[in-house]
């Protein structure tokens, strides 16, 4: 079952195609962004293997809660610190030992029909023509620049870390 309706598609992009051909369509760009993102929809699990043992690590995704295990033991809310604009989780007592599992269910539906929806145009517009001239008019593209396109709907929907540089303790604080 696909996340985006076929009625979705059709007031925001304008094609010839039966609601067969279009699904069709759908279908295969749901599938090409679920094989980058993950599933598009449903609870889905991170897991991750901090450097550092303060280092804090960030969902790929939007959510609203989640639920962490550290070394396969739960780690108490109270324990740690989420931020659910950024997808940061941090460990505010004790130390990630590693592996950890984040367990969330993405928050961004609507992120990512907009991509799918996006995807679809991109794909109904393209002419199969590397190059084209009409009169004073023409245009060029190559592939990479259709993959560049897709890639940014990719960025859109997933989270962005931030860059981190190694945090020095002071002699002031325990080790």
């Amino acid at each position: 079952m696909s996340l985006v309706t076929l009625g979705e598609v059709r007031a925001l992009v304008e094609t010839g195609l039966t609601d067969v051909d279009l699904q069709a369509v759908v279908d295969r760009e749901e599938g090409w962004l679920a094989a980058r993102i993950g599933a598009l929809t449903g609870a889905r699990t991170d897991t991750f293997s901090p450097g550092l043992s303060d280092t804090p690590i960030h969902l790929s995704r939007r959510a609203a809660s989640v639920v962490v295990t550290d070394n396969a033991l739960p780690v108490a809310a109270a324990d740690l610190q989420f931020v659910p604009e950024s997808g940061m989780v941090r460990r505010i007592t004790g130390a990630w030992t590693g592996p950890v599992a984040a367990t969330y269910t993405p928050t961004d539906a609507d992120t990512v029909k907009r991509a799918v929806i996006e995807l679809v145009r991109g794909t109904l517009s393209e002419t199969g023509n590397d190059a084209e001239s009409i009169g004073d008019y023409s245009y060029s593209r190559g592939d990479a620049a259709v993959r560049l396109g897709r890639l940014a709907l990719v960025r859109g929907v997933l989270l962005r870390r931030p860059a981190y540089s190694v945090r020095l303790r002071s002699s002031a604080e325990p080790a």
